[in-house]
């Protein structure tokens, strides 16, 4: 990810895309030890990359979970969502696309 990007939900959540499709997607773990990811910690990761810390961090992350809650819809939630009605990596993926306004 470009570190010149501006912190916004939108390039959290792209930038979440592409970690997941550069490292894998997962279920029920927040991450593998080989590095996949779930929804969640494609976010944080994401925001980690970011190097903020705090209260920044804290806003970027809730920001991007937020606008993911609200594109799956409040029948399930994000983690839900991941591990029981997602059925690949590419929906995954699509789903961060979708959250981001990319699709």
């Amino acid at each position: 990810m470009s570190e010149n990007l501006p912190n916004t939900t939108r390039t959290t959540l792209l930038a979440a895309a592409k970690h997941m499709r550069e490292h894998g997607w997962c279920q029920r773990e927040i991450s593998t030890a080989d590095g996949r990811v779930c929804l969640m910690g494609a976010v944080m990761a994401s925001v980690n990359a970011r190097r903020v810390q705090g209260q920044e961090w804290h806003d970027l992350f809730m920001a991007a979970r937020d606008r993911l809650y609200d594109t799956i819809g409040s029948e399930h939630g994000v983690g839900h969502w991941n591990d029981w009605v997602c059925l690949s990596q590419r929906e995954a993926i699509a789903m961060l696309e979708r959250a981001a306004g990319c699709v």
